[in-house]
């Protein structure tokens, strides 16, 4: 009589589905630490973006981008976030000309579509390049 019963063996059945289907799951999710890794990527973006509007709106203003990102935070807009979500480092810039500019982050996935308009990146190191335009001042 090594037969079990027909109640465990439902039990057991539903035990393996339900097992297979939280590992399912999270690998179609990835990780709690690889959704962490993506949402402070989804920020980078973010924070990257208002930069990138906030230089729009300082060489609108001033005639020039500015020198460094604190710049942006004493005569521009003080609410942007010029720091990693996760290093809490100043994101890298460097002026390159009048209107010109490089700005680069660390990112830890490539993007997907989910970065929209922003330019494409793979994971690493990724320096975008950029020149501000003119908008309209409020």
């Amino acid at each position: 009589m090594n037969a079990l019963p027909s109640e465990k063996k439902l039990a057991l059945t539903i035990s393996a589905l339900v097992t297979v289907s939280v590992i399912y799951g999270l690998f179609l999710a990835g990780s709690p630490f690889q959704q962490r890794e993506k949402r402070f990527d989804e920020r980078r973006v973010e924070n990257l973006r208002e930069i990138a509007l906030s230089i729009d709106y300082f060489y609108s203003r001033y005639g020039s981008i500015p020198e460094t990102l604190d710049q942006l935070e004493k005569k521009g807009n003080s609410t942007i976030d010029i720091t990693d979500p996760e290093t809490g480092r100043v994101y890298v810039y460097e002026k390159l000309s009048r209107t010109a500019y490089r700005l680069c982050a660390v990112f830890s996935h490539p993007s997907g579509a989910e970065a929209g308009e922003f330019p494409a990146h793979g994971p690493g190191r990724v320096c975008f390049l950029w020149n501000a335009k003119k908008t309209e001042l409020r």
